[in-house]
């Protein structure tokens, strides 16, 4: 079975990528063998087809096999270097990003998906392969010299992390492979787990707090205001960026806003008697028809009033000579 690989070793035991041969008549190349199987290999460097190591004999070499020591390889040779020259290694995982820069007017904090990033090497200052942790084998182990802290890095060619592995509770970064050009992430010295060839098992949601829009923000939110009269009103859909801090109708009393933007009869009327019901838990002195106990739902946003046999509006309690506030 005939085999090509962009990947093999030196004399002296070093990753060699075909790619960066040369084909000198006068300097000899190799020899070379086989990550996977041990065998030896031979480099064709010509121009016609694209570079590739090959085995001198045929061989029962395992592609998954191959892949699976070469990227525990690159990765363990590529981070030992970071710590030998102080550069990083880096992990970029998902993370909510919330931005409080209306929070003082609005009580509001917009959360929206950001990254974060750590240099592993600033947390893991040791690593090892093929290590037994917690009863089982890490393909890579990184670890403190000097604390109990540990990540697992496995590679995953034809497996997936057992789910034993996963519900230890130890912290893993599972990448998934399928082929040699997919190690090149770590000769870069980066996992990013943002994307589907990285999985993060057991690590902590990261949050990002940070005024991440300036004020100038899209989002719209609905705002709800209880004047002295005891009426009330909800504004929907109102830019986030336009709300006031003190708005110029002094009779204005209570005040709250929730992120929102939908404005159709059925979901205003259910947003209304939200905002309604908070307010009067929080002491606002609202008068409201749906409060009262001679109401009754009517259609959208009326009210069957059982006391004058009619359909009101939510805010004619405040003139209504009947009104009794039901105090459930």
């Amino acid at each position: 079975m005939t085999v090509q690989y962009r990947f093999g070793l030196d004399s002296e035991g070093a990753t060699v990528d075909v790619r960066d041969l040369r084909r000198l008549s006068k300097c000899p190349i190799g020899p070379f063998e086989c990550i996977g199987c041990g065998h030896p290999l031979i480099p064709h460097l010509g121009e016609r087809k694209a570079k590739h190591f090959q085995h001198l004999e045929a061989q029962e070499c395992s592609r998954e096999t191959q892949l699976h020591a070469l990227a525990k390889r690159v990765f363990a040779d590529t981070y030992r270097t970071c710590l030998a020259n102080r550069t990083s290694f880096n992990l970029i995982i998902p993370a909510v990003g919330r931005c409080n820069h209306f929070f003082e007017v609005t009580g509001l904090v917009c959360e929206k998906p950001a990254t974060t990033t750590f240099d592993l090497t600033q947390i893991f200052d040791t690593v090892s392969v093929e290590t037994g942790i917690g009863g089982f084998v890490a393909d890579i182990l990184l670890s403190q010299s000097s604390g109990k802290a540990t990540m697992l890095v496995e590679m995953a060619v034809a497996h997936a992390c057992t789910p034993e592995k996963i519900a230890s509770g130890l912290r893993i970064a599972e990448c998934h492979l399928s082929v040699e050009d997919d190690v090149q992430m770590f000769s870069s010295r980066s996992m990013d787990a943002t994307k589907s060839n990285v999985t993060l098992h057991n690590c902590r949601r990261q949050v990002v707090n940070a005024d991440r829009c300036g004020g100038k923000c899209g989002e719209l939110v609905d705002e709800f205001r209880v004047y002295s009269s005891g009426k009330s009103i909800l504004m929907p859909g109102r830019p986030i960026a336009a709300i006031e801090a003190n708005p110029k109708q002094s009779s204005i009393v209570w005040r709250r806003f929730k992120f929102g933007g939908v404005d159709v009869p059925q979901v205003h009327r259910s947003r209304y008697r939200d905002f309604l019901y908070y307010a009067v838990a929080d002491g606002a002195p609202v008068k409201n028809c749906y409060l009262c106990k001679h109401a009754r739902d009517g259609d959208f946003s009326a009210i069957w009033c059982l006391q004058h046999r009619e359909t009101q509006q939510a805010n004619d309690a405040v003139s209504c000579e009947d009104y009794r506030p039901n105090r459930r």
